[in-house]
Parts: structure tokens; C-alpha cells; sequence
């Protein structure tokens, strides 16, 4: 089905401007009239489309317009993606706090496990990834167990949360599923880092200190989630690439590989 057949069908639009943005690994997203988001999935998407579509029909500032097997059409949200501060965390611990009540009931899967499972091309580095995967698991063992897991949105970068001025709102569900808060609030921590890559930094020792009081957490587990979040997006780096873009994203897992292997080297739980 074309995009135009979809709008013209649930929107009874013939006219319309479409702009793109930014593609992600496992979906393309257009703007619709500055008022309406069309995500077409690929095809080869490791990601339950259906999982994101029953979370999506749980949030009252979405609203779905067409759904099928390649597209979904749901209302834009306006605001922007500023990079995470000082002074946006707590609104983002807000929405996510809100999200999880939302969702509190739903049969979702271990991410962390399925991230585990996941294989690349590369036997060599396969073997890299499992050694590093067991070796996070024996310091997550030392500090959490499973019934620790929690829902989790899985990819709580600033691409992921829109602010405007009263509140900030997730989007994108594709990865939700059970894990570890310290692996959520560990992502906060590394799109800070990946800002500007100084743990030293003022801004990420204050965003550190906020996460560790409000949400009552170790700031061992903190770092244990930075950890764990640079393995992820390495790992998922090398999962779908294309002839296009396959030499950018070697290159970016290798770097996050590199950063995840010297902060598990440096790891000692107090």
C-alpha cells in the first residue's frame, strides 16, 4: 500500500507536504503536513512492531490513524529534542514514571537477555560480545537479580523524548521490554557522554547526582547502566546495516565496543 493511498484513505487528504527525518536503523519516518508522523518499518526489523503498536494505544497524546503490517500513522507531538541537562532530567524521570504506570500489565519480553541472543556475521566478534555479555552479567548478579526487571522504554536518548513547554513526552517503543532501571537511567547517562565523552564533566556529575537521589539508586548500578548501554548500542550497531551505511556503523560500534570495554575494566563495585 503507498503512503498516499494511507492518507488519502484515513485522513481523506490529497494535498499534503511531507518532510523526512533523520532514518533510524530499523525504520523510516516522515513528517505529514507538520501534523502527522508515518513510520514505515523495515522489513528485516528485529523489533515486535506489534509491541509498539499496543503501547502507543495506551498513551492518551497518541492517537493512531492507520496501522498495518509496513506503516502506522499516528498525530505529531510538538516540542523539540534538546540534549539532556541539568534541568530536563526530572521531567524525563516524570514521563517515564508515568509511561510504566501506563503500561504496568503488559507481557513484554527480556531486552537484556534478547540483546544477549542477538548474533552478528563476525564469529570473532560474536565471541567478544559473549565474553563482555557474561562478564556485565556476573557484576549485575553481584547487584540486582530478576526480580529487579521493570518495563523499560530501552532507549531513552534525547532523540526519544520531545519537550514542550509543560511536560516531556516519549515516542519511539520499538525496543520496550523488561530490564534493569540502572540500564534506563545508564542510557540517560550515555547520551550525556555521548555529548562530550568527559565523565568529569560538570553537567554529568550533576545529572549523576540527580539520578542517584530521586530514584534512590547506587551509583555502582549508575555506572554498571553506562556500561551496559555502550554494549547495547554497539551491538545493534552491527545488526542491520546496508551497503550504504555499513562502513559509519562498524566504525561507531567499534568505537562504542572500545569505551564499553575500558569502563568494564575500570569497574569495581564498593
Amino acid at each position: 500500500m503507498k503512503i498516499q493511498d494511507i492518507l488519502r484513505k484515513s485522513l481523506n487528504l490529497k494535498n499534503y507536504n511531507c518532510q523526512n527525518t533523520i532514518n533510524g536503523l530499523y525504520n523510516n519516518v516522515l513528517i505529514i503536513n507538520n501534523k502527522y508522523i508515518i513510520k514505515k518499518y523495515n522489513i528485516d526489523s528485529i523489533w515486535n512492531k506489534e509491541n509498539e503498536v499496543e503501547i502507543i494505544k495506551k498513551m492518551d497524546y497518541l492517537k493512531i490513524h492507520f496501522v498495518n503490517n509496513e506503516y502506522i500513522l499516528t498525530n505529531k507531538i510538538y516540542g523539540c529534542h534538546p540534549k539532556f541537562n541539568v534541568k530536563n532530567i526530572p521531567s524525563v524521570l516524570k514521563a517515564l514514571d508515568e509511561w510504566r504506570e501506563r503500561c504496568s500489565g503488559m507481557k513484554l519480553y527480556n531486552f537484556w537477555k534478547f540483546i544477549g541472543s542477538l548474533k552478528i556475521k563476525d564469529e570473532e566478534l560474536n565471541k567478544e560480545y559473549d565474553e563482555i555479555y557474561i562478564e556485565i552479567n556476573d557484576y549485575i548478579k553481584q547487584i540486582a537479580s530478576e526480580d529487579d526487571l521493570i518495563i523499560c522504554h530501552n532507549d531513552i536518548c534525547f532523540d526519544n523524548v520531545i519537550f514542550n513547554e509543560k511536560e516531556a513526552y516519549l515516542i519511539d517503543f520499538e525496543t520496550a521490554g523488561l530490564n534493569y532501571d540502572f540500564y534506563e537511567l545508564g542510557v540517560i547517562l550515555y547520551s550525556i557522554l555521548r555529548q562530550n565523552n568527559d565523565q568529569k564533566d560538570e553537567n554529568f556529575k550533576k545529572v549523576i547526582k540527580i539520578l542517584s537521589q530521586e530514584k534512590m539508586i547506587n551509583i555502582n548500578k549508575l555506572l554498571l547502566g553506562i556500561i551496559m548501554a555502550y554494549f547495547v548500542f554497539s551491538k545493534l550497531s552491527l545488526t542491520n546495516y546496508t551497503t550504504n551505511n555499513k562502513l559509519m556503523l562498524m566504525n561507531r560500534s567499534k568505537i562504542l565496543l572500545n569505551m564499553c570495554k575500558n569502563r568494564l575494566s575500570e569497574f569495581t563495585i564498593q
